[in-house]
């Protein structure tokens, strides 16, 4: 920062002022192009000052006797003539001019100084300045003490109107001065007087306090109403008249306008759209900086403020700022969670899971194909191990593992479905009712549940001829489950026909195991 300084101010002080050179630098100040941007602006002010000095302006208004008088004073004082001077004013000017050449073999009688000599002679000059302060400026310019000084006077002139009061004491006049504020307690002969002068001795104080404390801006609950109802309608995007009423609705309140909003988009959002990944993390971060509010209530703030997520933190803000209003009740709300009630039935389903009883998914999941939800199931379980890890440090991390790990566990529902589905579509192509049900090409737990089926509905559909004798056949060479040998299962060895005999004679069927196939001939005795 000190080298451009100096570069800038050998290219342009010697037309232009340095204390204007240093303030229009330090806007600049910390960015890459710094220099840059102060030379762009700096170019034009010199070639202005240039202009200004070529058609001799004068910006005393004195259209332009004045700088004719000062060039007269300059090259009189410069010569050794010696005229009489006529005029009060020129008489001024010389003055003036005798001044700064005093001033200025002053300055350079100092040159031969050494800097250390320097900065002591200019500390002394401004006791009130920091030596550290002192040395900077003199370095900056250039061991100049002339320029030095003038920087210096620039910073004691600030520095000093900075803690000018606003406010300047005035002297009561009048019948002001009898009040009783300004009345100052006499001293008494008596001692036992010296307790009433104490009185009055704290009467003014106490009213010299109060006097001190500045009032209160009075409160207007109508111009905060509609700054309240402006900050909602800017951060979310929906009309002025519509937070209105809202804002109405709710008792004047900005944070329980703000908890309707977040049941509105909750309810509206919580069947048709699961949030992605990236406003989770979002919303994690908003709960990091407002611990109070819920990981659902923040993503629904980073709904409503979408795509804007600084908005969201002015909504958490405003939410969780106390309300005059005595009807805002959504900071005091206790949330309770609610969660699903467990199922204790003794019954196993044997069925494919109805689409009834499946968990809603996000609509950018379909078409619900199997393997679609396959990869949507491990991308789901992969990010709540992810997040599981960093629960480790962060407790918030762990409410959104455990999302991700509900909508795995719900993913894999709809996959289950799905796989029970393409197999029953397999089953079918290849089926002869009635007589012959081949289980080639699905799984273990498929094809488990499509024998037990099919052989109770082949059962069912013998009605009395399942009944031998009076003509009837009776069950006949029974039903034909075709499993396979098992060649191309793990070791050669086959599962899926062990597992179905086991199934079938657990439900308390009969079966005959054949090569390669399964013989249903009927139900035992229970």
């Amino acid at each position: 920062m000190d080298e451009d300084l100096q570069l800038l101010e050998q290219e342009y002080c010697p037309v232009i002022d340095p204390t204007v050179v240093y303030a229009i630098y330090s806007d600049f100040a910390g960015t890459d192009d710094a220099l840059q941007s102060a030379r762009e602006l700096l170019d034009g002010l010199k070639q202005a000052a240039l202009v200004q000095q070529q058609t001799d302006f004068d910006p005393s208004g004195s259209s332009g006797d004045g700088g004719a008088i000062i060039a007269n004073s300059s090259s009189r004082t410069g010569s050794n003539d010696t005229e009489d001077w006529t005029s009060t004013a020129e008489e001024g000017v010389s003055q003036t001019t005798d001044e700064s050449r005093e001033g200025g073999v002053y300055f350079r009688q100092t040159e031969s100084y050494d800097a250390a000599d320097k900065e002591a002679l200019l500390a002394e000059t401004f006791p009130g300045v920091r030596r550290d302060l002192v040395k900077h400026i003199l370095r900056k310019c250039g061991e100049d003490l002339s320029r030095a000084t003038d920087e210096l006077l620039n910073h004691v002139f600030l520095a000093e109107a900075e803690t000018v009061s606003a406010e300047e004491l005035v002297v009561p006049k009048g019948i002001d001065a009898f009040f009783e504020e300004h009345h100052v307690p006499t001293r008494s002969r008596k001692g036992r007087k010296k307790k009433n002068r104490r009185d009055n001795g704290k009467i003014h104080t106490a009213s010299a306090s109060e006097s001190d404390v500045p009032s209160s801006p009075t409160n207007n609950p109508w111009s905060n109403g509609n700054s309240q109802i402006e900050l909602i309608a800017s951060c979310t995007n929906m009309s002025t008249a519509a937070i209105s009423s809202l804002y109405h609705r709710n008792g004047a309140s900005i944070p329980a306008t703000i908890g309707a909003l977040i049941d509105e988009n909750l309810a509206s959002n919580r069947s048709t759209e699961q949030p992605e990944p990236g406003l989770i993390q979002d919303a994690i971060a908003l709960v990091e900086t407002f611990p109070s509010i819920e990981l659902e209530h923040a993503v629904a703030l980073l709904r409503l403020t979408s795509p804007s997520t600084p908005n969201a933190h002015e909504l958490a803000k405003a939410l969780l700022t106390p309300s005059s209003s005595k009807s805002s009740t959504y900071i005091n709300r206790t949330i309770i969670p609610h969660y699903a009630p467990l199922r204790l039935t003794d019954t196993i389903p044997t069925t494919s899971l109805s689409k009834e009883n499946l968990p809603p998914l996000a609509p950018s999941l379909s078409p619900y194909t199997t393997s679609s939800l396959s990869i949507a199931r491990s991308a789901a379980f992969t990010q709540a191990s992810s997040l599981h890890r960093k629960g480790k440090s962060s407790p918030l991390m762990k409410s959104a593992a455990a999302y991700y790990a509900q909508l795995g566990r719900d993913l894999s529902l709809h996959l289950r479905a799905a796989s029970a589905a393409d197999a029953d579509a397999l089953v079918a192509s290849q089926w002869v009712p009635g007589q012959m049900l081949d289980l080639h090409g699905v799984s273990v737990a498929d094809a488990v549940r499509i024998a037990e089926t099919k052989a109770a509905e082949w059962w069912e559909g013998l009605g009395e001829e399942r009944v031998p004798g009076g003509g009837r056949r009776g069950v006949g060479d029974g039903y034909r489950i075709v499993v396979g040998l098992g060649r191309h299962s793990e070791g050669g060895r086959g599962k899926l026909g062990p597992a179905v005999v086991r199934a079938l004679v657990k439900r308390g069927w009969k079966v005959e195991v054949g090569t390669g196939e399964v013989r249903v001939i009927g139900r035992g005795r229970r």
